[in-house]
C-alpha cells in the first residue's frame, strides 16, 4: 500500500463549544486540546504504508503530534526541499523521509519500535503525494470547524480549507 494518512468525519457531531473557547497560542500549543475535542467529536485518523494498510494511529495523540509538522511538509513539497514527518508517538514511533527527484517523491519508512516496514521505501509522483496531503488537510479544516469553529478562521486552517 501507498503512504496514505485520512481524516473521516463521516461519523463526526459538531461539538457542543464548550470548552473550545479556551483554544490559544500556536499550532504546538493547539494540537493536543484540538485533537481531544477532533476525537471526542468521532473523527477519526488513519494512516497506512510500507506495506501495513493500517497503522495504530489515534487522532488525541498521533495526529497531535503529525499537525504541527504539516505546514513544513507541505511547504517543503512546494519547493521540493527534502522534508519528514515524524509519528514520534510511542507505540508507532515511525519517520517517513521524503526526498524529491524531479517530479518523483522518494518516500522511507524508518522505525525505532517493534514494528518493521515490509516495504522500506516507496516512490510515488510528486503530485499524487501532493494531492494526497491537500485532500487531507482539507478535511481536516473542515473538521476544526466543526469541532472550534473559531480556530478554523486562522492560519493554517484557513488556507488548507481552500486547497
Amino acid at each position: 500500500m501507498t503512504f496514505e494518512i485520512e481524516i473521516d468525519t463521516s461519523e463526526a457531531i459538531r461539538a457542543s463549544g464548550t470548552g473550545s473557547t479556551d483554544l490559544r497560542g500556536d499550532l504546538d500549543e493547539l494540537a493536543l486540546p484540538l485533537c481531544d475535542l477532533l476525537d471526542e467529536a468521532g473523527v477519526k485518523f488513519r494512516a497506512g504504508g510500507f506495506g501495513d494498510d493500517q497503522w495504530p494511529v489515534d487522532v488525541r495523540f498521533d495526529l497531535a503530534s503529525i499537525i504541527p509538522q504539516l505546514p513544513s511538509v507541505i511547504d517543503s513539497l512546494n519547493s521540493g526541499s527534502d522534508t519528514e514527518l515524524d509519528f514520534f508517538e510511542q507505540g508507532i514511533q515511525r519517520l517517513i523521509v521524503i526526498t524529491f527527484h524531479g517530479d518523483q517523491a522518494v518516500l522511507k519508512c524508518h522505525s525505532s519500535g517493534k514494528w518493521k516496514p515490509r516495504e522500506l521505501q516507496e516512490e510515488r509522483s510528486r503530485r499524487d503525494l501532493g494531492d494526497m496531503l491537500i485532500r487531507f488537510v482539507n478535511k481536516l479544516s473542515a473538521a476544526v470547524s466543526l469541532v472550534a469553529p473559531e480556530l478554523s478562521i486562522i492560519e493554517p486552517f484557513t488556507t488548507w480549507a481552500r486547497l
